[in-house]
């Protein structure tokens, strides 16, 4: 049998800049109405995150049908990743009336939920290591975008249960959408 493995979820507020999908902007809600901006359509202050209602799900590709292994109508989820051995699922997970996105995994057949991390950061994009740790990216650098008013993510890793969390990257811009090579080199954006 072979299964895909995919998130469902709205499109993103913020259509317009590639490094708006997660958080929030620089410009709290203490700022006066009458001095909200609008940017791409979406004023300044809010969660940058996409509307809520999501689901992690798989699709059978022999058949067609698809299972959902987990659903949140007030939450979101996004990057999943499978396990070298195709048991595990690594994903990023904000839940109903929380603001952060965390790291979370789930076993293929929709048991076994934990969340890994934890806290006032943003993790997302996770990544299995050959190690058995986890490569992911982090709003815990505690940047934002020069030319926007948007939070910055670097690449981070931690071990498998979620602990010892180490920055492995100090970029001023975005990092995206790690990925472990065959060779073991790590590649990813910015």
């Amino acid at each position: 049998m072979r299964e895909l493995v995919f998130v469902e979820r709205p499109v993103d507020r913020d259509k317009y800049h590639w490094y708006a999908n997660f958080g929030y902007h620089a410009q709290g809600p203490h700022i006066p109405s009458d001095l909200i901006v609008e940017v791409g359509h979406y004023p300044t202050g809010g969660p940058l995150y996409p509307f809520d209602g999501g689901r992690l799900a798989k699709l059978d590709l022999g058949t067609g049908a698809t299972t959902t292994l987990m659903a949140d109508p007030k939450g979101n989820f996004r990057d999943p990743c499978v396990s070298y051995n195709a048991r595990k699922i690594l994903f990023s997970y904000r839940k109903g009336g929380e603001a952060q996105y965390h790291l979370c995994e789930i076993n293929a057949d929709g048991t076994g939920f934990r969340q890994l991390t934890s806290g006032i950061y943003d993790d997302f994009e996770p990544c299995y290591l050959p190690d058995g740790g986890i490569l992911f990216v982090s709003s815990r650098s505690k940047r934002w975008v020069p030319c926007f008013c948007s939070q910055v993510a670097t690449l981070h890793r931690c071990d498998a249960d979620g602990s010892n969390i180490c920055r492995l990257s100090a970029n001023v811009e975005q990092d995206n959408t790690p990925f472990v090579l065959p060779g073991g080199r790590i590649l990813y954006t910015r």
